[in-house]
C-alpha cells in the first residue's frame, strides 16, 4: 500500500503490496522479509479456517503442520461441571511437533502441547510421545480435565524442493491392520499417586 492511500493528516505507518513471493515471511514470529515487504504474523487468536473479515485466503507458514483437530473437555465453575471444545493445531517445531491449543467458551484459553517421535522396541518401530499441561481456568477452580483428543500426528514441509516428512505411516500393512498401542500417564497431583494406564487396539490398513 502506497502513501498515497493514507488520507489527508493520517501518516502512512504499515504497508504491503504483495508485490513478490516471498512467502517466508509469513510466520509465527512475523520476522523476515525484504525492505519494503512487512512480515505477517501467521497465527492470531482465531484459527486458520476461521474466515473473519470476509477474507478469501488462509495464511500459511513453513511450520504449519496439517489440518486443526480437537478435543473434549470439562471446566468447573464452583461445583458445577462443564464441557468445552478447543481446536488443537499441530506445527513443526525445533525438535518435533508443537499443537496450538485454543478455547473460546465457557473458558477463553490459549496454550502450547509438545510431543516428539521416538524409537519405540518389541512390535512397534516408532512412538509418539506428547504431554498434555495442566490446564487452569478460572481463579480458584479446579484445572480443566481433558476426555478426548482428536488429532493427525505428523508433518510434512517443502525444503530447497524436497519433501522432508516427520512422522509417516509404515510402507506395508500386516493383514488385520496395524496394532497400536496408547499408554497415559497421570501426574501425581493434590495427593494422589501418579498412574499410568495401557490400552491397545488395531488400526484398519490404509485404503489403497
Amino acid at each position: 500500500m502506497s502513501s498515497g492511500f493514507a488520507p489527508p493528516g493520517y501518516r502512512l505507518v504499515f504497508g504491503d503490496d504483495f508485490d513478490d513471493a516471498d512467502v517466508s515471511r509469513i510466520n509465527e514470529d512475523a520476522t523476515g522479509g525484504r525492505p519494503g515487504a512487512p512480515a505477517w504474523r501467521s497465527r492470531y487468536r482465531h484459527d486458520r479456517f476461521t474466515i473473519i473479515n470476509e477474507e478469501k485466503q488462509i495464511y500459511v507458514d513453513p511450520a504449519f503442520a496439517g489440518t486443526a483437530g480437537h478435543a473434549l473437555g470439562v471446566v468447573s465453575f464452583g461445583s458445577e461441571r462443564v464441557p468445552e471444545e478447543v481446536s488443537v493445531q499441530p506445527y513443526l517445531a525445533s525438535g518435533g511437533l508443537e499443537f496450538y491449543v485454543q478455547g473460546h467458551s465457557p473458558v477463553a484459553l490459549e496454550l502450547i502441547s509438545k510431543g516428539y517421535f521416538a524409537p519405540a522396541s518389541g512390535l512397534f518401530d516408532e512412538k509418539f510421545i506428547g504431554e498434555v499441561p495442566l490446564v487452569e481456568t478460572v481463579p480458584g477452580a479446579p484445572d480443566a480435565s481433558a476426555e478426548s483428543i482428536s488429532v493427525t500426528i505428523g508433518a510434512a514441509i517443502k525444503l530447497h524442493g524436497k519433501t522432508l516428512y516427520y512422522g509417516r505411516v509404515p510402507k506395508t500393512c500386516p493383514r488385520g491392520g496395524f496394532p497400536v498401542r496408547a499408554e497415559l500417564t497421570f501426574a501425581g497431583l493434590g495427593g494422589l499417586a501418579q498412574q499410568t494406564v495401557t490400552s491397545s487396539s488395531t488400526v484398519p490398513c490404509p485404503k489403497k
